[in-house]
């Protein structure tokens, strides 16, 4: 019921707004139907503020509409959040897979080669790549762990301190990385305390099983699951090792997503050519 409040309160009519301002809402649901643009969203409030194009916030609704059409079993929110997504990949992104100026989205795909400030904020990277997560769930479509890939690889690690041990707020694809301001007196801030998200969203998903019995491998790193070791330099090379785990023989299809720039793929089973391997690949946005 409140997530059915909150929905309804996102609506261009939405009663409880500020009567000062046309069309109160964020309009997620109506914006996302119809397609528009995320850098075209916002009137000018009177307070020289685009609020409706604020991008980690914006991605975290999104977010919340998937989650609630997984209760409601409403197509609409996922194809609202679907058009959305593609319009982030098609207009915003930057080569590295983040984007944004000052928070918001502001066209940046063909503007990244100039000097806006305030670029990439690790939140904006963050929630990208867990909107792009959830979409990857909820479809089971590859271009989503692509996207995820792509932004994880690049702007995510690379807002990550030599040491380890921090996030930095913006990371620029020329000139030097910055640190966030401290919020509320303390000795952090949103992308200090986002950071590790990015990790946990690259790990839980990382091997999956689907209603049908298919062990999807969605992303690769050497590492241990309930079902295989994993042992690869990926992306430094294309090799990927699997060993199996289990103590019993077990029937299963193992789909390895295919990324969207290897046009070839060679698969073995103890070191014979094996055919039960089938990879689910990425098709092209519309």
């Amino acid at each position: 019921e409140f997530a059915k409040y909150v929905l309804a309160e996102s609506a261009a009519d939405n009663p409880d707004g500020d009567p000062k301002m046309k069309n109160a809402g964020p309009e997620l649901l109506e914006s996302g139907a119809k397609g528009v643009p995320v850098a075209g969203r916002s009137p000018y409030d009177g307070r020289g503020r685009h609020n409706r194009r604020k991008a980690y916030e914006m991605m975290s609704c999104y977010q919340g509409l998937l989650d609630y059409s997984l209760e409601t079993g409403r197509r609409d929110l996922v194809e609202a959040a679907v058009k959305t997504a593609e319009d982030i990949v098609r207009n915003e992104l930057f080569i590295t897979g983040s984007g944004a100026s000052y928070e918001h989205w502001f066209g940046g795909a063909e503007r990244q080669v100039r000097a806006y400030p305030h670029v990439q904020e690790t939140c904006v990277t963050i929630t990208w790549m867990r909107l792009c997560e959830k979409l990857l769930a909820m479809t089971g479509e590859a271009r989503w762990g692509d996207e995820f890939e792509r932004t994880f690889h690049n702007a995510y690690l690379a807002s990550l301190s030599p040491a380890g041990d921090r996030f930095t707020a913006y990371t620029p694809l020329t000139g030097a990385r910055s640190g966030g301001r401290r919020h509320c007196h303390m000795r952090a801030n949103c992308c200090d305390a986002n950071g590790p998200r990015g990790f946990v969203s690259f790990l839980e998903p990382m091997m999956t099983t689907r209603a049908d019995g298919a062990v999807r491998l969605n992303w690769y790193a050497s590492a241990l699951t309930d079902l295989f070791e994993i042992d690869t330099p990926y992306p430094r090379t294309g090799f990927v090792y699997l060993r199996y785990l289990g103590t019993e023989a077990r029937r299963f299809r193992l789909e390895p997503r295919l990324p969207a720039w290897c046009k070839e793929v060679k698969a073995t089973m103890n070191g014979a050519p094996s055919l039960s391997v089938s990879l689910f690949r990425s098709r092209d946005f519309p």
